[in-house]
């Protein structure tokens, strides 16, 4: 989880115009590198997995054991009573297969909240949309380093560290997308059928 911002302790004012805090340097670009100045993140996720998974197996027995010759007699006797025979097949085959794909581009502008000690952008935003009667919430949150962020004050999402990318919705299009608490019962784990 990232850290709230730290709070900024304003310097007695000396009568001079240059602020420690607040300067910028002649041959540096204007980039975010302190707390509360603002990064525009470039979004392009593109994940995809996938997974198979086959199993067979197959196992057969067979054991007779009959006691119908003993001592090299034939004892018609012995034959029902004391023969044992046992026939065993097990089998088993199982088959998986599993994909998955995800893509999310575009732009979101983010606030530095904290610099750590070795210079590198602790950032967080938040963007919401109204559409319709809808909301979709988009959120991130992560570690840049400042050499990632280029020239237009802009990094890529693949570049940030630890990030957390959370989009969802409510409303009459995030309600549709959500099954009943009716199918979510039956669908559980918990259903014994």
């Amino acid at each position: 989880m990232v850290p709230s911002p730290r709070a900024m302790i304003e310097a007695a004012p000396t009568g001079s115009i240059y602020k420690a805090g607040h300067s910028n340097e002649l041959f540096r670009d204007l980039k975010a590198y302190r707390v509360g100045d603002v990064l525009t993140v470039v979004l392009s996720e593109d994940t995809s997995a996938e997974m198979r998974s086959t199993t067979s197996t197959k196992k057969d027995d067979n054991i007779s054991l009959g006691l119908s010759n003993l001592l090299g007699n034939q004892y018609a006797a012995l034959q029902s009573p004391l023969g044992v025979q046992s026939d065993n097949t097990r089998s088993f085959a199982g088959t998986g297969n599993s994909s998955k794909s995800n893509s999310l581009d575009g732009q979101i502008t983010v606030t530095v909240h904290d610099v750590m000690p070795n210079g590198n952008l602790l950032i967080r935003g938040e963007k919401r949309v109204t559409i319709n009667r809808g909301i979709e919430f988009l959120q991130l949150s992560g570690i840049v380093r400042p050499e990632d962020v280029n020239a237009e004050n802009e990094v890529s999402s693949v570049r940030i560290a630890d990030t957390q990318i959370t989009y969802s919705s409510r409303g009459i299009v995030g309600d549709s997308n959500t099954a009943g608490w009716g199918s979510r019962i039956f669908n559980s784990p918990w259903w014994p059928f």
